[in-house]
């Protein structure tokens, strides 16, 4: 895809263009989670895919920096998009914008703001140019003329997913958005909500002292609880079976502390983190890909007298 539909474009929020924008509506959310995750997960192009499986199949980066990302994304109709997301960090305030593709012109431009430490209010408005006036009345001919499935279809090219027979076609579009954000934020809301968790229970542990040897119980009683998450130390780990072998390895994703325990071993005896998609061997702790850190060190698991135990190394 051509990159040209970011020539001469302002890498910095200009507050002034939305004058020249129709706003079809907004959507607002309550989330328990700090400012702080909510600005992260802007930032964090790579989750789209991962978290956000039913909205995006790929992502492929283009440029990131404190501004903000670019990228291509591929919807799950194959079809692609050129995205951008400008950050304006002293206002908790970001905009997305559709380059290219379905709903080319689309801006969903989000605040949020402080209600306490640890909850923030999510405001978020839907812009479109000025000339979607244009498309609103071929949808509303359309609507009018048309049998209901031509309508649909003359919808979908318009970069409109979800019509109704009843609603006019602007409530159609904003009930569509409000569908797709209330799905988005439930994702979010879980990855925001699990990493706030991981941070909190690393600082909980901080001065937890070292632990030489910890009993898990019987092999009989351990088996049936198979993976087994076990806070040994500072640290978590999972205990599971692969391959006849037991084995014992990090919890945490060293990436953004994504869940690990939530993945299966695969055949390759690997597991992936199921936020971002990083691969780990669960007998080495080696990663599978570029740029991340193995796992470190886990326990090992000894046996004694048919009680399973783990071991500091």
């Amino acid at each position: 895809m051509s990159l040209a539909v970011f020539d001469r474009r302002s890498k910095s929020l200009d507050y002034s263009r939305l004058e020249t924008l129709f706003c079809i509506g907004g959507y607002q959310r309550r989330l328990p989670v700090s400012i702080a995750r909510m600005i992260e997960n802007a930032y964090d192009w790579e989750h789209l895919p991962y978290i956000h499986e039913s909205s995006f199949n790929a992502i492929s980066l283009l440029d990131e920096g404190d501004w903000g990302w670019r990228a291509i994304v591929t919807l799950p109709d194959s079809s692609s998009q050129h995205l951008e997301l400008l950050v304006d960090k002293s206002r908790n305030y970001w905009a997305t914008t559709v380059l290219s593709g379905d709903a080319k012109g689309f801006e969903i431009h989000t605040w949020a703001s402080q209600v306490s430490s640890r909850e923030i209010d999510v405001s978020i408005k839907f812009y479109l140019p000025k000339r979607f006036s244009k498309v609103l009345l071929v949808l509303q001919l359309s609507k009018a003329l048309m049998p209901f499935f031509l309508y649909e279809k003359v919808a979908q090219k318009l970069g409109v997913h979800r019509v109704s027979k009843v609603d006019k076609p602007q409530q159609s579009i904003l009930s569509s958005l409000h569908h797709q954000y209330s799905v988005l934020y439930d994702e979010d809301e879980a990855l925001m909500s699990g990493r706030q968790a991981a941070i909190d229970n690393l600082k909980r542990r901080k001065f937890e002292p070292p632990i030489e040897s910890l009993s898990l119980g019987s092999i009989d009683h351990v088996i049936n609880e198979l993976p087994k998450v076990v806070q040994f130390g500072k640290h978590r780990y999972v205990l599971n079976r692969w391959q006849d072998k037991w084995l014992v390895y990090n919890a945490v994703c060293p990436h953004r502390l994504g869940p690990l325990e939530a993945s299966e071993i695969d055949h390759q005896g690997r597991v992936t983190c199921p936020w971002h998609g990083y691969q780990f061997d669960v007998e080495t702790g080696k990663s599978c890909g570029k740029g991340i850190a193995d796992l470190p060190n886990a326990p090992l698991v000894s046996i004694v007298e048919n009680e399973i135990f783990l071991e500091a190394r």
